[in-house]
């Protein structure tokens, strides 16, 4: 059955946490309705929400922050023990300047006619292959400590203090919370007349709240199956009781 048309003054929006099409098309018809007007809701999401991995095989050393605690962009959240990979970028320079002394040896006596082309190519792969290695060296030390990248939140710690991690193994979940998100999913008719730069209102169950927000994207494709439309808006106000994962109402304003 098709939905009725309505004035943009009287449409409520509907949300879930999840958007795949297949939840789109399950949970669809879980529109309520209060006389005429459809009841839909929104999810509050993170700007920002991430994992980071280990770029290593090593044994975590520190872990000097904890879940649900806050940093500021560039502060430490794991610190390895990266003994065996300093050793080897020192080992990796020891090379370096070996070969480097062996070219200046053979170019002194290629200037003397005394050495043969093939070996002054070698020494010049050779001290080549020295830089490369002291880079991949410190490309390795330079991931002994794990930085935030943003402003935020811990929202989980994968990996313990004295673990032992192996490349691409996750180590902590982390969020941005400094700006928060609306996810909307709308009945496809509903969404005609929104558009970004659209605002709105999202009064959040948990809280019981309301805070002002402002469309910042529309979705690309109504998904077929569900005939819906993902909306997505930015919260103006938030404050710290708003939070990930929190839902509520959303009401468009009549006029912007």
């Amino acid at each position: 059955m098709r939905l009725p048309r309505f004035t943009i003054g009287a449409w409520f929006l509907w949300v879930s946490a999840a958007t795949s099409p297949a939840w789109a098309e399950t949970h669809a018809a879980d529109v309520q309705s209060l006389g005429e007007i459809p009841v839909v809701r929104a999810l509050v999401t993170p700007r920002l929400n991430t994992t980071l991995a280990s770029r290593l095989s090593a044994r975590i050393s520190r872990t000097p922050t904890h879940e649900g605690g806050h940093f500021d962009t560039g502060d430490t959240l794991i610190e390895f023990d990266c003994v065996v990979q300093k050793a080897n970028l020192k080992k990796a320079e020891a090379t370096l300047l070996q070969a480097e002394k062996t070219l200046a040896s053979r170019l002194e006596l290629k200037r003397l006619n005394a050495v043969s082309d093939i070996d002054l190519a070698i020494a010049r792969a050779d001290a080549r292959k020295a830089k490369a290695d002291i880079a991949i060296m410190r490309a390795d030390v330079g991931g002994c400590v794990v930085s935030a990248p943003f402003k935020g939140r811990v929202v989980e710690l994968l990996a313990k203090t004295h673990e032992h991690v192996t490349p691409g193994q996750a180590l902590i979940e982390i969020l941005d919370d400094t700006a928060m998100r609306l996810e909307i999913l709308t009945p496809a008719e509903l969404a005609v007349g929104l558009g970004v730069g659209k605002t709105l209102s999202v009064t959040i169950d948990e809280t019981g709240r309301t805070y002002r927000a402002r469309i910042h994207a529309m979705g690309a494709k109504v998904d077929p199956a569900s005939q819906t439309l993902q909306v997505y808006a930015d919260v103006e106000d938030h404050d710290a009781a708003l939070l990930a994962g929190m839902s509520g109402t959303v009401r468009f304003d009549a006029h912007d």
